[in-house]
């Protein structure tokens, strides 16, 4: 399992120098301290990084009260520990212009390691099928998970009941050609669907439930490419 690990993080770390090429430094600077966040689980450095104008209906100090109490409540059952590792850059989209603004889509994966509770290996046991869990779960546990999943599982280890996942996520990193400064608008916290036909609002959501929390009402300009690109399925089936 070690081995396995070593390996994984040498590959990925080659992969992520080789695709840094494609950013120019000002984005890449930036993503680095977002990856960073992500890895720390450092909520508020993560959400110092999102476009401001998300935040003019709902708070910074909102939606970590939201997401700690929605945190609090999760279901032990299945996973007992989840620790992120590391992030590697799958792909940079050229950019898009548009309202004096620069869009990039930036895909990434996030490698995690799991820790499943003693009782889910037990019940899992008990029956040789897992179909009785749950696709979530299904997704966790099977190792050649379908292309269209978020989920990739790289192993799995029965006896410390740990597996390692890579999650496969999309960001839009966007800029105003007046300023330097890069922000993100992340697929993990937004909802690119917009609420109505003729108004570009949209919601945050809690990760861990994805519950709809507000609806900011907020006309941020996206054009509707970056919207549909946004909302693909990345469709990778390896990291």
């Amino acid at each position: 399992m070690k081995s396995s690990t070593t390996y994984l993080f040498l590959f990925i770390t080659s992969f992520t120098f080789s695709q840094n090429s494609e950013l120019n430094k000002d984005l890449e600077d930036y993503f680095r301290d977002y990856s960073k966040a992500l890895v720390d689980e450092d909520l508020n450095s993560e959400l110092d990084l999102m476009y401001p104008t998300l935040f003019q209906n709902y708070t910074k100090e909102k939606i970590i009260s939201d997401y700690e109490k929605d945190y609090s409540k999760k279901d032990t059952t299945a996973i007992t520990e989840t620790k992120n590792h590391l992030v590697a850059i799958k792909g940079v989209s050229k950019s898009t212009i548009k309202n004096n603004k620069e869009y990039r889509i930036i895909d990434y994966i996030l490698i995690k390691k799991i820790t499943f509770s003693k009782e889910f290996i037990e019940s899992e046991k008990k029956d040789d099928s897992i179909s009785k869990l749950g696709i979530k779960n299904r997704t966790f546990c099977n190792v050649s998970s379908r292309r269209d999943y978020t989920v990739q599982s790289i192993s799995f280890d029965k006896k410390t009941r740990i597996g390692i996942y890579s999650y496969h996520r999309k960001i839009l990193a966007v800029r105003d050609l007046d300023s330097q400064n890069w922000w993100f608008i992340s697929d993990k916290w937004w909802n690119f669907i917009p609420k109505t036909k003729k108004k570009r609002s949209t919601g945050w959501t809690i990760p861990w439930n994805y519950k709809k929390r507000s609806f900011s009402n907020i006309n941020l300009d996206i054009p509707n490419s970056i919207l549909k690109e946004m909302r693909k399925k990345t469709g990778y089936n390896t990291v």
